[in-house]
């Protein structure tokens, strides 16, 4: 399988861009996790926190989607690392036992990542 790289993105022949996928969203979670000491600040606010974690977080994981072929298992990544962060910046830990939709109303967002990405 031959790669190539295009506008800084490793895509392989079959345009599979999984790992360049993966790899994003990797160096955004080491961005949310440096910025813990803003999780744990009690004076910001959850809207504070929730436009830090997309300005900075979110952001580095979409960086080049546009070249990006979506298959299930990469919207299921996107899916899974946006909850993560949401969950993060709340405090909540994965054995709180908590839904998604518990997350998503207590985070308070009107649109989600992939559909930001789909558009």
């Amino acid at each position: 399988m031959k790669n190539f790289v295009y506008l800084g993105a490793m895509i392989t022949d079959n345009y599979d861009v999984s790992k360049e996928i993966k790899r994003h969203i990797a160096i955004a979670n080491t961005a949310m996790i440096s910025l813990e000491n803003n999780w744990k600040d009690r004076a910001l606010s959850i809207t504070t926190k929730k436009r830090l974690s997309k300005s900075l977080a979110l952001n580095i994981a979409t960086y080049g989607l546009e070249c990006w072929v979506l298959k299930t298992t990469n919207k299921k990544k996107s899916n899974s690392f946006e909850l993560w962060c949401y969950q993060h910046l709340l405090h909540i830990k994965w054995t709180d036992k908590k839904t998604n939709e518990y997350v998503l109303s207590k985070i308070g967002t009107s649109e989600r990542l992939l559909t930001t990405i789909v558009k």
